[in-house]
């Protein structure tokens, strides 16, 4: 009697057990909502909206729908037929993508979404209107689908969006051609400054210092808008106002004398102004030149003529 007790209660929950490993599959939704830049200024401006859904769960969603509620007040920063579509793909001649109504509320829908997947990221330009500095908006996004999920509780995200009024410069110095003759030669570099914060700068002004070796050809060296010294180290140039979401650029020409192959030449550059910053962490870049041993050079005399001829 007790063997048959034993082999039932086993038997007892084997079955239990199976009907627990036999729960059908299901969906799982999430998605996340991000907005770049975080901040507008007081005119309001276009952010880029970002939406991710992803399918965690142990089954396919059929479908995706979208609903996006935007700060009272905003528009779609372009025009509808102007947002890009994902191309196709090696593994789907037609793959799926987002169809969008953009109404009173912002209504998109998606095709099938496989488990453990992630539907295109929905990208979308969204132009704020103006507002009161210190004001802080909410842009928000839910998800549904028509297949039975394990859990809702994932389907709402947010981010939001705050009106502010300060200035940030950052620093880039972009396009540099880096390998340079050991025999001396020319060289590009351009130095760019951007307004990355919400109000206006003052002024601006660039110091950099020169790569050892190197000078700028001042018979090719325009400044536009800007003040230049680059006769000696270190070089300054100043300029005026700087608004935010613009910048100002020099397209430095440089001339290098001749050096040992392998050594590299450091150039540095910093923009300041007399505005208030955010931050000075992205005020300063750097760029660094190296000596290269040329090709040799390899000339074919393809004919020659002589004049007057002779006889």
């Amino acid at each position: 009697a007790v063997i048959v007790s034993t082999v039932a209660a086993a038997v007892g929950g084997l079955t239990w057990g199976s009907r627990a490993l036999a729960a059908p599959a299901r969906p799982d939704l999430v998605v996340d909502v991000t907005v770049s830049p975080a901040e507008v200024p007081a005119a309001g401006g276009v952010v880029q909206l970002a939406i991710v859904v992803r399918n965690v769960g142990s089954a396919p969603a059929d479908d995706v729908a979208l609903k996006i509620r935007q700060p009272a007040g905003s528009t779609l920063g372009s025009e509808p037929g102007a947002l890009g579509m994902p191309l196709a793909s090696a593994e789907s001649a037609d793959p799926p993508f987002w169809q969008c109504d953009f109404g009173s509320v912002w209504r998109c829908t998606y095709g099938a979404v496989a488990a453990g997947s992630q539907a295109e990221t929905l990208n979308l330009p969204l132009r704020l209107p103006a507002a009161s500095v210190g004001d802080v908006v909410t842009v928000s996004a839910t998800v549904s689908t028509s297949s039975h999920e394990t859990a809702t509780r994932n389907n709402t995200d947010k981010a939001k969006l705050a009106y502010t009024a300060v200035a940030d410069l950052a620093m880039e110095l972009l396009f540099a051609d880096t390998e340079v003759s050991n025999l001396g030669g020319r060289s590009f570099v351009q130095a760019r400054v951007t307004n990355v914060g919400t109000a206006e700068v003052a002024d601006v002004r660039l110091t950099m210092d020169p790569p050892p070796g190197g000078r700028v050809q001042l018979e090719n060296f325009t400044t536009d808008e800007w003040q230049c010294d680059v006769t000696a180290a270190p070089w300054v140039c100043t300029r005026g106002a700087l608004v935010p979401e613009r910048f100002a650029y020099l397209n430095i020409p440089l001339l290098f004398s001749p050096g040992t192959t392998g050594d590299t030449m450091t150039m540095t550059a910093t923009a300041s102004t007399t505005t208030p910053e955010r931050s000075l962490a992205n005020n300063s870049a750097e760029t660094t030149f190296r000596y290269v041993t040329p090709e040799p050079a390899d000339l074919v005399l393809l004919g020659m003529s002589v004049y007057p001829p002779q006889v």
